[in-house]
């Protein structure tokens, strides 16, 4: 009792107070992601190199805790891009023209 705390909602609705717009599949040689805009509490491009609604929503949650300690756009937009998870969605170099995951 008497304790209070912030609620910072996040999603693709309208009404949460951090969401992602305009999500994209990004391929090219060598990469596989996924762009988004921030729009609401930020308002920004992100790009994040593994692909999916899944890392958007998990781009949102990162993206609302480094909100909530005041960590800047620029500082967040870099994370993110910079992120990267052995194993999950990991180039693996073979001839010829193919790309394996």
């Amino acid at each position: 009792a008497g304790h209070t705390c912030s609620l910072e909602t996040y999603g693709f609705s309208q009404s949460a107070g951090l969401r992602a717009e305009n999500e994209e599949l990004v391929s090219r040689p060598g990469y596989l992601g996924v762009k988004f805009r921030f729009a609401g509490s930020l308002s920004f491009e992100a790009d994040v190199c593994i692909p999916g609604r899944f890392s958007v929503y998990n781009a949102l949650a990162a993206a609302a805790v480094c909100l909530h300690f005041g960590v800047s756009e620029k500082n967040i937009a870099d994370g993110l891009k910079n992120v990267k998870v052995k194993g999950r969605v990991e180039p693996v170099k073979v001839p010829g023209e193919y790309t394996l995951l």
